[in-house]
């Protein structure tokens, strides 16, 4: 069955049943610690709970405490040829408090509520479910498998970077247990981002009196950011048109389809003058660069780099600074080669087509994939994040994707044992 043998497939799905109950006990016991970025508290207990479980799988624990929380790694090693790393993250975007407004439950069609449910702790619970079948049932077929628990994937951190970038240097495949779409949906593309702060320096002076011997650094901003604006792509149309219920009425579904491939957002702007008869001497923007490809987004970069170093409005002078953030998740022709695997296995095993979704906003997928090749959105499917009150994860994605996840890596280790990749 798609380089998965009948009998193991059979044996994963009786494992994932069996599981089921268990999934959901440490899926309430995760949500019930309340674990907002930045609360130390929550984190350590997180990483308590998970460090036990991982280490009742048999897996080295290494935890890594700052600041803001402890991110957690656990190490399998195993009797296979590939080595991978499962990234997750177990901090909410939800403040302490936030339990008592909506407490964790399962409904009657097997959705799961509370805080962070959804993203991403039944994506955390789900992993230590994965693994402990590749070992139990499918007998470890992997050279090392290590599962990352990240305590800051909502806010970042440079501690997060170095912790991804590291084990992704040694991974053969990156695979993001986070956010999964309805529907055998996968994330077969992140754009990347790149933020600037564009700063303006003119000379003040009196609006009226002193006019000529003034340089506005809110005019000249003006000019800046129409160029920077003109580096975009061209929306699909009429903003209104493309809303939720307005695709809904046409019966589109959107995948990501629609973004345009070059994103400009001017997200901030200001100066240090609140008076209408004062010239500006300093204005400034934040802004934001999103695109599919590391092309886009150096081509972009130095036109913006470009566009600063020419002024329009004379006596005025701009800087730009930042740049690049997270690089684009782009599907390489090897992460190609592990969807198709993917795709195989589930239109073997469960009769359905995997859909391809792209995604304009980023996670930890976008630090791996500069790597190693990166697959996106494999585990349990959830909708509404970051809305406390219809947030959810859907657990009866559980046994489908646990079974589809373990089959894949049982057939990666299959097709580098035999040579064929």
């Amino acid at each position: 069955m798609a380089d998965v043998p009948a009998a193991l497939f059979e044996a994963l799905a009786a494992f994932a049943r069996a599981a089921y109950p268990r999934y959901v006990d440490d899926l309430r016991a995760l949500v019930e610690i309340e674990s907002g970025t930045g609360d130390v508290e929550g984190s350590a207990a997180i990483a308590r709970l998970l460090g036990q479980r991982l280490a009742a799988l048999g897996a080295a624990v290494e935890t890594h405490a700052n600041a803001r929380g402890t991110h957690v790694v656990g190490r399998l090693a195993g009797r296979g040829a590939g080595r991978y790393v499962w990234l997750m993250h177990t901090d909410t975007v939800y403040p302490r408090g936030s339990l008592a407004r909506q407490p964790f439950r399962v409904d009657g069609s097997g959705r799961a509520f509370g805080p962070g449910a959804g993203d991403s702790k039944a994506s955390a619970a789900f992993a230590l479910f994965a693994a402990e079948a590749l070992v139990a049932v499918a007998g470890s077929p992997f050279g090392e498998l290590a599962l990352y628990f990240d305590a800051e994937e909502e806010g970042g951190s440079d501690d997060e970077v170095a912790l991804v970038e590291g084990l992704a240097r040694t991974a053969d495949v990156a695979m993001v247990l986070d956010t999964a779409r309805p529907a055998w949906g996968i994330v077969a593309r992140r754009k990347g981002l790149a933020g600037y702060r564009l700063d303006v320096r003119g000379l003040a002076g009196h609006a009226g009196n002193a006019a000529h011997a003034s340089a506005s650094a809110t005019l000249e901003l003006v000019h800046q950011l129409h160029a920077i604006a003109s580096l975009a792509s061209p929306p699909p149309g009429d903003p209104r048109d493309f809303a939720p219920e307005a695709l809904a009425a046409r019966g589109v579904v959107d995948r990501g389809q629609l973004v345009p491939d070059v994103t400009v957002n001017v997200g901030a702007i200001g100066s240090s003058n609140d008076r209408v008869n004062v010239v500006t001497d300093h204005a400034w923007a934040e802004i934001e660069v999103r695109a599919w490809t590391r092309a886009d987004l150096a081509r972009v970069d130095a036109a913006i780099r470009a566009r600063a170093a020419r002024v329009t409005v004379p006596g005025t002078a701009a800087t730009v600074t930042a740049g690049l953030a997270y690089p684009p998740l782009e599907m390489t022709g090897r992460a190609a080669e592990v969807v198709a695997r993917y795709k195989a296995i589930v239109r073997a095993g469960f009769g359905a087509e995997v859909a391809e979704w792209s995604a304009g906003g980023v996670t930890v997928g976008n630090f791996t994939a500069a790597f190693a090749p990166t697959v996106d959105a494999l585990a349990v499917e959830m909708r509404h994040e970051h809305d406390l009150f219809h947030e959810h994860a859907d657990l009866s994605t559980f046994g489908p994707r646990l079974v589809a996840l373990a089959a894949l890596v049982a057939a990666e280790d299959a097709a580098l044992r035999g040579g064929d990749r």
